[in-house]
C-alpha cells in the first residue's frame, strides 16, 4: 500500500510542476543559476531527453505494456526482493506521469534545463533515478551472488 501512495505522490508532483511550467513558463524561461540552470518551457514530442521525436503512437502503444510488464514483476517480486520495490516504484511512477501528457497533451512538459543536458521534467528525473536504482541492486545482487559461491567452493 505504501508504494501506491508513493507513486500517487510523485506522479502528483510530477502533474503539478508541469501544470505550473505551463502557467509560468510559457513564452519566457527563469534563470536559477545564470547560464548553467533554467527553467525553460518545452513541448517534448519524444522521449525522455528529447530522442525519438515525433514517436507518439510507439510511446502510446509501447508505454501501457511496459508498464503492465514492470508492474506484473513488481508484485510478483515484492516480496522476494523488497529492495526494488522504491526503484520499480519511481520508474512506474515516473512512466506514468509522461503518459498522463501524452494522452492528455500529444506531447510531455519539459521544464528542467541544464544548458549542457537536454530539457527533462520530474517524471523523466524519476525513470532515471529508479533505473540507476534498480541497476545498482542488481549488480550488488551478482557481486553477492558470486562471492556466495566462492564461499560454497571452498567449504566443499
Amino acid at each position: 500500500m505504501i508504494n501506491v501512495i508513493m507513486a500517487l505522490l510523485i506522479v502528483g508532483l510530477d502533474q503539478y510542476t508541469k501544470y505550473l511550467a505551463i502557467t509560468y513558463l510559457q513564452g519566457h524561461s527563469i534563470s536559477v543559476i545564470q547560464g548553467i540552470f533554467e527553467l525553460n518551457y518545452v513541448q517534448n514530442n519524444g522521449a525522455a531527453f528529447g530522442i525519438m521525436q515525433n514517436s507518439k503512437i510507439i510511446f502510446l502503444i509501447i508505454t501501457p505494456l511496459i508498464l503492465m510488464f514492470l508492474i506484473m514483476f513488481f508484485v510478483k517480486n515484492k516480496a522476494k526482493i523488497p529492495s526494488y520495490s522504491i526503484p520499480l516504484t519511481l520508474i512506474i511512477s515516473g512512466a506514468i506521469g509522461n503518459y498522463i501528457d501524452r494522452v492528455r497533451l500529444g506531447y510531455v512538459i519539459d521544464f528542467l534545463d541544464f544548458k549542457i543536458w537536454p530539457v527533462f521534467n520530474l517524471a523523466d528525473s524519476f525513470v532515471v533515478i529508479g533505473g540507476l536504482l534498480l541497476a545498482f541492486l542488481f549488480i550488488k545482487q551478482e557481486k553477492n551472488g558470486i562471492k556466495m559461491e566462492e564461499q560454497n567452493g571452498s567449504t566443499d
